[in-house]
């Protein structure tokens, strides 16, 4: 697992949706097949991260299985929320990878 990486999508994700007044966004890491409108809205060589505007998620494609994994148990609530709240950076310090 890339530390670095991780943490770099979950500070896109934190610094730019929680500036909208909002608790949390959901995050998924496949794609909508619902057809809902989406607008890129971060993108490096090897990470991609799309916002769907009208229902207020985000996917993210370029993860590892492993970051995705640790991304579901260690920050993700029901309904694949993120909470902006959590304590994502400590654990993801403390994480044995």
């Amino acid at each position: 697992m890339n530390k670095d990486r991780v943490r770099r999508v979950l500070k896109f994700i934190q610094d730019t949706y929680s500036t909208e007044g909002e608790k949390d966004i959901q995050i998924f890491f496949t794609p909508n097949i619902a057809g809902d409108y989406m607008e890129t809205a971060y993108e490096t060589g090897d990470v991609t991260i799309d916002f769907a505007p009208s229902y207020w998620y985000v996917e993210v494609f370029g993860l590892s299985t492993d970051e995705e994994n640790w991304i579901e148990d260690n920050v993700l609530g029901g309904l694949s929320n993120f909470e902006f709240d959590t304590p994502w950076e400590t654990k993801l310090e403390e994480a044995d990878v």
